[in-house]
């Protein structure tokens, strides 16, 4: 998934996890939970509600996931938007996507949280604070998933990672992309009418 990583996904660092250090809603104090010396964990539930890139129910769906997020529970708010991959996440706040470059800057736990840019760690350090970016990452840059890359550049992440590089080039448009067609696309998966290649959910 985009950005951090929610309840059940790989993790290095308390920071790597949606609600940890460094992240919105940090106060959930979620944790990388590890086995022993195992240098690789999963993502623990932290506190009672879901922090902002948490996995939700969408406010006009019917699903098992939770409807309480951190920033208001999405049966009310607009705390609840599908990432730059189509997973519903929770909202650090609610958010209008009218005009998505209002949010380049600002920090995030996702690309949800960015109206589709891409949320991307910046500078350096131990904690690495995630922020919404411009349009697409260019080759050479960091990436937490290939949707949040320019076309044709895979996001190439090292096992055990939670974040990668853009590139080098490949033949297709990867899951997430932007395209212009459907055989732009890698896979046989279809270009939306928004522009992206991926498969409608609904």
């Amino acid at each position: 998934p985009s950005g951090c990583k929610p309840t059940g996904e790989i993790c290095t660092e308390d920071s790597d996890c949606c609600g940890g250090p460094g992240n919105p809603d940090e106060e959930s104090n979620v944790v990388c939970q590890k086995e022993g010396d195992n240098p690789i964990g999963r993502c623990d539930n932290g506190q009672s509600c879901t922090p902002a890139g948490g996995i939700c129910r969408l406010d006009d769906t019917s699903c098992s996931a939770n409807a309480n997020c951190c920033a208001g529970n999405v049966l009310q708010f607009m705390t609840c938007a599908q990432d730059n991959l189509g997973i519903p996440r929770c909202l650090a706040a609610e958010t209008e996507c009218d005009n998505p470059e209002e949010y380049e800057g600002m920090a995030c736990a996702t690309s949800a949280d960015c109206c589709g840019l891409p949320c991307t760690p910046s500078g350096s350090g131990e904690i690495m604070p995630l922020l919404c970016g411009g349009a697409c990452v260019q080759e050479g840059n960091t990436c937490t998933t290939s949707a949040d890359c320019c076309s044709n550049l895979p996001c190439q992440i090292e096992a055990g990672s939670t974040q990668g590089v853009c590139g080098p080039p490949g033949e297709c448009a990867e899951y997430g992309q932007g395209c212009e067609m459907s055989t732009d696309c890698c896979g046989d998966v279809p270009c939306s009418a928004a522009g992206f290649c991926e498969f409608i959910i609904q």
